[in-house]
């Protein structure tokens, strides 16, 4: 299960950089996706023996002050970056226009 939700980590991450036209988001996505992804494929291959150990942490599993800091402030750009997708601005107001919808049914 965890390594699925990895590889949708990566898969939303390289989804970011293939649809946008700004070649700093592209830029900027794809690093955060591969960083994750090879400090993933690191971690698991030292596991499994496949790697020597070298002390590489799974991002947002293993424990570890600065490498969990590092990770969330890096995916909180990739989530500012995703906001920079084509069409994601106008899914955003829809789905705020539901809600606000839904919530007033409720209290009416």
């Amino acid at each position: 299960m965890v390594i699925v939700l990895f590889l949708a980590l990566g898969y939303a991450g390289l989804r970011i950089a293939m649809r946008t036209t700004d070649t700093f988001v592209r830029l900027a996505a794809a690093g955060i996706t591969g960083w994750f992804m090879v400090q993933t494929v690191v971690n698991l291959g030292m596991v499994l023996a496949v790697f020597p150990v070298v002390g590489v942490p799974l991002p947002l599993v293993s424990y570890g002050g600065a490498s969990i800091v590092a990770t969330v402030a890096a995916i909180g750009v990739l989530l500012a970056l995703a906001k920079q997708e084509p069409g994601a601005k106008e899914a955003l107001a829809a789905r705020r226009e539901q809600r606000l919808r839904r919530r007033e049914g409720r209290t009416t």
